[in-house]
């Protein structure tokens, strides 16, 4: 017995997401009207091939999980079990597992130095240090790799200022250590200012969580 959705649960789950999560009149598209613009299917497309043609359209891939997956901005999502590539103006067109590409705004061609002193970055990053340096954060407990900084792929250090630094913590509470910059920087400048901080010198500073990693109280500091 086939385990792939038929194509009416396709359909249902893509409507039931976009009502959810507000696919209408109003969602965020980088003001263009929110509709799926095209659909088509093609059972050919790879990760590699998806990930060329996004970042050739200025944007991002995401991966989601099987029937739960959805796009975070206007772009394209692959459906991986009808193979229905879908092109919208909305985000969470993207009904079942697959992938997508979200759109990001268009380039204002600002040089990497300029984005991150104008654009908040160095309010947390250069503060107290000097010009030639960037302050690199680390968890209490972690050990302090400036060297991992310049080891780490250009592509996930992109996608961190893209998308932000979230998780959990072994604890259970959630971490939130810098916000996504998706809807403010277009992907040329993503990668000017990623190119830009990584000839900065990385200084690093431990931080930790109240209670647990530091310790609370008057005298904490």
């Amino acid at each position: 017995m086939s385990t792939r959705p038929s194509s009416a649960l396709l359909s249902a789950a893509v409507a039931a997401l976009a009502v959810a999560s507000g696919c209408g009149p109003g969602a965020h598209s980088h003001g263009a009207s929110s509709k799926i613009t095209k659909s088509y299917t093609d059972p050919t497309i790879t990760v590699a091939s998806f990930s060329a043609d996004c970042k050739a359209r200025g944007g991002y891939v995401q991966t989601h999980a099987t029937c739960f997956g959805n796009n975070s901005c206007s772009g394209i999502s692959y459906n991986k079990f009808s193979y229905e590539v879908t092109e919208h103006t909305c985000s969470a067109s993207n009904g079942c597992g697959g992938m997508s590409c979200v759109d990001l705004p268009a380039d204002r061609g600002r040089s990497g130095e300029a984005i991150f002193a104008n654009e908040g970055c160095s309010s947390c990053h250069q503060y107290n240090l000097q010009p030639n340096q960037f302050q690199l954060f680390y968890r209490v407990g972690e050990v302090p790799a400036p060297a991992a900084f310049l080891m780490t792929p250009v592509s996930v250090q992109e996608m961190r200022v893209a998308f932000g630094s979230h998780g959990i913590n072994e604890s259970g509470t959630a971490f939130a250590n810098m916000a996504e910059n998706r809807m403010t920087l277009s992907r040329p400048e993503i990668e000017r200012v990623v190119q830009y901080v990584r000839t900065l010198e990385p200084v690093p500073l431990g931080y930790g969580i109240l209670g647990e990693t530091e310790d609370t109280g008057p005298d904490a500091n």
